[in-house]
């Protein structure tokens, strides 16, 4: 996490997602526990993806920026194809599971 955003209303939670770009971030929004992924994250054609390498910054950093997202969200908002929500986040844990570095047990 690199910050936050706070109104009198609501909370987002900033969390650094490097690899499409450098400076890309994802918001936790937590009163609603919805996650907004910008362009880390496609869900076009074939299904999700973390889109095109060619698109990407440092695309050797896209596995372990997933790592660093909430996994239990009830919606996930993309910059590319329609929101997950219900059992469309079902292919979202899909490809964390596919894509993120393990972490060490403690």
């Amino acid at each position: 996490m690199i910050g936050g955003l706070t109104s009198r209303r609501s909370t987002a939670r900033l969390i650094h997602t490097p690899g499409h770009t450098p400076g890309h971030i994802a918001l936790h929004y937590e009163p609603g526990n919805a996650l907004l992924v910008g362009d880390a994250v496609f869900n076009c054609g074939a299904g999700l993806s973390l889109g095109p390498a060619a698109l990407a910054a440092d695309p050797a950093q896209r596995p372990a920026s997933l790592a660093r997202r909430p996994r239990t969200v009830a919606a996930v908002g993309l910059a590319h194809g329609s929101a997950l929500h219900g059992s469309e986040l079902d292919g979202y844990h899909a490809l964390l599971d596919r894509l993120t570095i393990p972490r060490p047990s403690r």
